[in-house]
């Protein structure tokens, strides 16, 4: 997954890259074509034919050389930048290879080779002339300084630290920051990546892990231009390469420090608003346990602990109305036994009084009796 990722990232850098590159030498083909349909090539005199040349080679600073070839390759008007006394190369580099590929209305490029003088590397390209029915008439030639691509290939922003760099079908270095290494003609096929081109591998692989061409550890990829048969190389170091990574897995863990923070404060408030109903139950129950009816429950949530406190004071209020009954009940009983136990009081009372009086009758009967015997004694 991780390799997935800087892969990508790596591919659209070198497609970036590549289009810049391609852009260059799709513009210099669009202007000959161009020229070749509204120079009047296929009808001008020579006069006509030299100046438009002329015309041409002044406008475009990376074009060397311009030559018109008839049908079988014989030059018809050529224009150069090149002193007389300059053997001119671009004939010898196209070797009538072009002639297929510009007699069927084709565009041709040839392999780039390097100036025998300057060493700078060079590429001629030719674009077909044709007339108004589309029969083709013979071709136009450009031969193109490469040495003007080198300046977009060298501002070409690969990350920091980053480069990209061009190479033939060969391996040659074409275009490259470090210009003394393109002049000495040097060859990259040693390298992975410019092997893998070399050797026609596409892409599929995605980014890989090599020495680059400033022999360090890379992470490189390569986009192929496909006309011309170039490639666009990209070389990332690779501690550069991982560190989009490193900062999405900083800000993974952030998020997810972050989100435990958030999962934990949630849980301590959830706990809290279930725990705080409970415990406000526990105490209610208690003081109600100890008498103390009143008690009420302050919870408004709109839950199943707010409708158990609903149901609590409810509960608590009805226990109180029975108390207060009950209380009511007790105080009239109360009344009624102490009213019972005076009542009992005062009929004791006269349950003694009326005792004594039989007492003292009695004691009166038992004198009466006593007497009445003694008088009877005496008679």
């Amino acid at each position: 997954m991780q390799q997935n990722f800087i892969s990508s990232q790596q591919q659209i850098v070198a497609q970036d890259a590549a289009n810049v590159v391609k852009n260059f030498v799709q513009n210099k083909i669009v202007i000959l074509e161009t020229s070749s349909k509204f120079s009047n090539l296929s009808s001008a005199t020579s006069e006509q034919l030299k100046l438009n040349l002329e015309k041409l080679l002044g406008k475009e600073i990376s074009f060397r050389q311009l030559l018109i070839f008839d049908m079988v390759g014989g030059v018809q008007m050529k224009t150069s930048r090149l002193s007389s006394f300059e053997p001119s190369q671009l004939e010898k580099a196209i070797n009538y290879d072009f002639l297929p590929y510009v007699q069927k209305g084709n565009i041709y490029i040839s392999p780039v080779y390097i100036d025998n003088n300057t060493s700078e590397p060079l590429v001629a390209i030719l674009v077909p002339i044709q007339n108004t029915f589309g029969e083709s008439l013979g071709s136009l030639a450009a031969e193109v300084n490469l040495k003007f691509m080198w300046d977009l290939v060298g501002n070409i922003k690969i990350g920091k630290n980053g480069l990209a760099y061009v190479v033939d079908k060969k391996g040659n270095l074409l275009a490259y920051g470090d210009i003394s290494r393109v002049l000495a003609g040097e060859n990259l096929s040693n390298l992975h990546e410019v092997a893998r081109f070399v050797n026609g591998e596409h892409t599929t692989e995605g980014s890989v892990t090599s020495n680059g061409i400033g022999n360090l550890k890379v992470v490189t990829s390569h986009v192929a231009l496909e006309i011309p048969d170039w490639a666009v190389v990209v070389e990332l170091p690779i501690h550069e390469a991982y560190e989009p990574l490193k900062d999405i897995i900083k800000a993974s863990v952030v998020i997810a420090i972050a989100s435990l923070g958030v999962v934990t404060i949630a849980s301590v408030y959830l706990s809290k608003r279930i725990t705080n109903p409970l415990i406000k139950l526990r105490d209610a129950s208690v003081a109600i346990s100890k008498g103390h009816w009143d008690t009420k429950i302050d919870i408004l949530t709109h839950d199943e602990i707010g409708d158990l406190a609903k149901t609590f004071n409810d509960m608590a209020t009805k226990l109180s109305g029975y108390y207060v009954e009950l209380e009511k009940k007790v105080e009239e009983r109360t009344v009624e036994l102490e009213q019972a136990k005076k009542d009992l009081e005062e009929k004791l009372m006269e349950l003694e009084r009326m005792n004594k009086l039989m007492v003292g009758r009695e004691l009166v009967m038992t004198e009466l009796k006593k007497e009445l015997k003694e008088l009877k004694a005496g008679v």
